[in-house]
């Protein structure tokens, strides 16, 4: 199942702070650290191939980044 919100803020999490894949698992209840790696890889793809895809992810990380500045 692809649960696109969830998707995107495990790749965000990763991307932007640099978790480990043991601590993300951990924030979103996934025992195995290679299913969070399936995730950022999956939303790679999907931010590579997918344009729209790829603008909402970064609108999101820069609101993120906004945020830490303010």
């Amino acid at each position: 199942m692809f649960n696109e919100p969830r998707n995107v803020a495990i790749y965000l999490i990763r991307r932007l702070r640099g978790d480990s894949l043991k601590r993300i698992g951990r924030e979103f209840h996934i025992t195995k650290y290679r299913s969070v790696s399936s995730v950022i890889e999956r939303m790679e793809a999907l931010v590579s191939n997918n344009r729209r895809a790829k603008e909402r992810v970064e609108e999101l990380a820069e609101l993120s980044k906004s945020e830490e500045q303010a």
